[in-house]
C-alpha cells in the first residue's frame, strides 16, 4: 500500500487550507458530500484493520486480556500526604490568613502506574501542596520544594520564570472603591502562583522527559530493534517527540471529564467563558484574535477556579486542589516510540523481548503494562490494532520514569499513514465540519427523549423537532419545540 511521502503531504495541507476547500462550501448542507467522503474512507480502512487482524489471530491470543498488569501494576492505593492547615478570613472570598502548627492529612487515590510512583519524589512532591486561590499561603518550605523539582527537571530557569514571570508568594488586594466588598478589599487572584500549581507539573514532567529521559530510552531502542531513520539499514524502531505540555494538558482534561464530570464542568464552563470573552473583546477592537492568545487567557481561568474554594463543590476543596496539581502525572506515553513487527511472528516476538526486561549498560526496562488492541474484547478507534508495552525506565540510580512502546504490525503501520487524514478532515482541522444526526422522518413525538445530536433534519415533511430530546443538554440549552422553516 503506497504512503505520501512528506512533500506530498506538505501539498496537500496547503491545498486543503490555503485554496480553503471548505471554505468555499460555506453552509453545513454544502459540507456533507465532503463528511460522507471521508466517513467511507474510514469505514474502508477500517475494513482493511479488521482484514488483517484476522491474519494476527496468535496476537490477539497473546494475552488474556485487553490490558494486563505486571508486578502489581494495576489498581490504585490511597496515598496520605500531610499539607499545610491555614485558618481563614470569615466571608467571602475564602482567604488564609494564618498557618497553624499542625498540618493535615489528606488520602489521595492514586493509580498504582502513575508517573508519582516511577519519577522521583523530588519531582512531583511540591504538586501536592497546591493552595487556596487567596492568601499569603506560598511558603518558604514549599518554594523549597518547587526549586528541588526545577534541579530534578534541569528546567533553565527559576521559579519566577516557571510561574510565568511573577512572584507566586505575594497577595495583592483590589483597595479601590470598585474592589471593596462587605464593608474590606478584596483580594486579587495571583495567576502566577496558580500558574505554578496547575501548570507547571506538567511543565517539569515534560522538561524531566527531555533532559534526564528520552536520549537513554532511544539508545535502548535503537540498540534492540535498529533505528528506522536510518535508510538501508532495516531497522524498526521508530522515535516519537516527547508529548507536549500542551498536549498533555488537552489530556488531562479528557481525562478529568470522564473521571469527575461534575468538577471538570465547573472547571470549563470558565475556561471556556474566558475564551468567548476574548474573542468578543477583540471584536469590539477591530482587532484580528489569536488562538493561542485565546487559548492562553482559557487557561489562566482554568487554572484560578482550580484554586477557588468554593461551597458548591462536594469534595473537599484540599482533595479537588490536589488532585488537579496532580492529573498530568498519570500520563504514561510522555516519552514514546513505535516498533514495526513483520506479520504475527515478528509482533510476537517482539514482545518477548520487551517482556524479558532488557538492559544496556545502567539503562533497563522493566514491562508494567501490556495493552493488546488486538484482543477479540478490544474497543478500537476506526479499527487500528496495536501492542503498547508500558513499562518503567530508569537509568543508574537516580532517574526513572514510565515509557510507553507501540508494537505494530507491518500493515497496520501502512494503514495507520492513512488514517490521520481523514480523521483530521472530519475533527475540522480545515474547517468546521457537520455532524451526523438522528434525521427526523416527520412523526410526531418521533425525537422526543433522543440524545443524539441532531444537526440536519432533511426528510421531506420534517416540521418540528420534539422539546423533549434537549433534556439531556438542559444545562447549556434550555429551550422548548424546534420550529423548522418550510420548504
Amino acid at each position: 500500500m503506497p504512503s505520501l511521502d512528506a512533500e506530498q503531504k506538505k501539498q496537500l495541507d496547503v491545498f486543503l487550507k490555503h485554496e480553503m476547500v471548505l471554505q468555499n462550501l460555506p453552509s453545513a448542507i454544502e459540507r456533507i458530500p465532503m463528511l460522507l467522503a471521508v466517513k467511507e474512507a474510514n469505514e474502508k480502512l477500517k475494513a482493511a484493520c479488521e482484514a488483517r487482524n484476522e491474519e494476527l489471530k496468535k496476537v490477539r491470543e497473546a494475552t488474556d486480556a485487553v490490558s494486563v498488569y505486571l508486578e502489581g501494576a494495576g489498581g490504585s492505593a490511597a496515598m496520605e500526604v500531610r499539607v499545610n492547615q491555614w485558618r481563614q478570613e470569615e466571608g467571602y472570598p475564602k482567604a488564609d490568613v494564618e498557618l497553624l502548627a499542625e498540618k493535615e492529612a489528606v488520602s489521595l487515590e492514586v493509580e498504582n502506574l502513575s508517573q508519582i510512583h516511577f519519577t522521583p519524589p523530588g519531582l512531583t512532591k511540591f504538586a501536592f501542596h497546591a493552595p487556596n486561590l487567596y492568601g499569603k499561603n506560598v511558603t518558604e518550605e514549599m518554594m523549597t520544594m518547587v526549586e528541588a523539582a526545577i534541579q530534578v527537571a534541569g528546567y533553565q530557569g527559576d521559579t519566577v520564570a516557571l510561574a510565568g514571570g511573577g512572584d507566586p508568594t505575594i497577595q495583592e488586594e483590589d483597595d479601590t472603591r470598585r474592589g471593596r466588598k462587605y464593608g474590606r478589599s478584596t483580594f486579587v487572584a495571583n495567576k502566577h502562583k496558580c500558574k505554578l500549581f496547575m501548570e507547571a507539573p506538567v511543565e517539569l514532567l515534560v522538561t524531566y522527559a527531555k533532559t534526564k529521559i528520552n536520549e537513554a530510552f532511544v539508545e535502548l531502542m535503537v540498540h534492540l530493534f535498529g533505528d528506522m531513520d536510518v535508510e538501508g539499514s532495516g531497522g524498526r524502531f521508530k522515535q516519537a517527540p516527547v508529548k507536549t505540555k500542551k498536549r498533555i494538558m488537552s489530556k488531562i482534561k479528557e481525562d478529568l471529564k470522564e473521571k469527575d464530570h461534575d468538577l471538570w464542568a465547573q472547571l470549563n464552563y470558565e475556561e471556556e467563558g474566558a475564551k468567548k470573552r476574548y474573542y468578543e473583546e477583540k471584536e469590539k477592537k477591530g482587532e484580528d484574535p489569536d488562538p493561542e492568545e485565546a487559548e492562553a487567557a482559557g487557561q489562566e481561568a482554568w487554572n484560578v477556579e482550580a484554586l477557588e474554594e468554593l461551597d458548591e463543590r462536594t469534595n473537599d476543596p484540599v482533595l479537588d486542589r490536589m488532585t488537579l496539581a496532580t492529573l498530568g502525572y498519570g500520563i504514561n506515553d510522555v516519552v514514546r516510540g513505535a516498533v514495526k513487527c513483520d506479520g504475527e511472528h515478528g509482533m510476537l516476538q517482539d514482545l518477548e523481548t520487551m517482556k524479558s526486561n532488557p538492559t544496556l549498560g545502567p539503562i533497563r526496562f522493566r514491562t508494567k503494562r501490556i495493552k493488546n488492541t488486538h484482543h477479540l474484547d478490544a474497543s478500537t478507534v476506526g479499527g487500528y490494532r496495536d501492542v503498547k508495552v508500558i513499562g518503567e525506565l530508569t537509568i543508574g540510580e537516580s532517574d526513572s520514569m514510565l515509557v510507553e512502546v507501540q508494537l505494530i504490525d507491518r500493515v497496520f503501520l501502512d494503514i495507520k499513514k492513512f488514517m490521520h487524514r481523514p480523521y483530521s478532515v472530519g475533527r475540522g482541522d480545515f474547517g468546521s465540519m457537520p455532524l451526523l444526526g438522528r434525521v427526523c422522518q416527520g412523526s410526531e413525538g418521533e425525537m422526543n427523549e433522543q440524545k443524539d445530536l441532531v444537526t440536519a433534519v432533511v426528510a421531506e415533511g420534517a416540521t418540528e423537532i420534539g422539546g423533549r430530546c434537549h433534556l439531556p443538554l438542559c444545562r447549556v440549552i434550555r429551550f422548548g419545540p424546534l420550529r423548522l422553516p418550510l420548504a
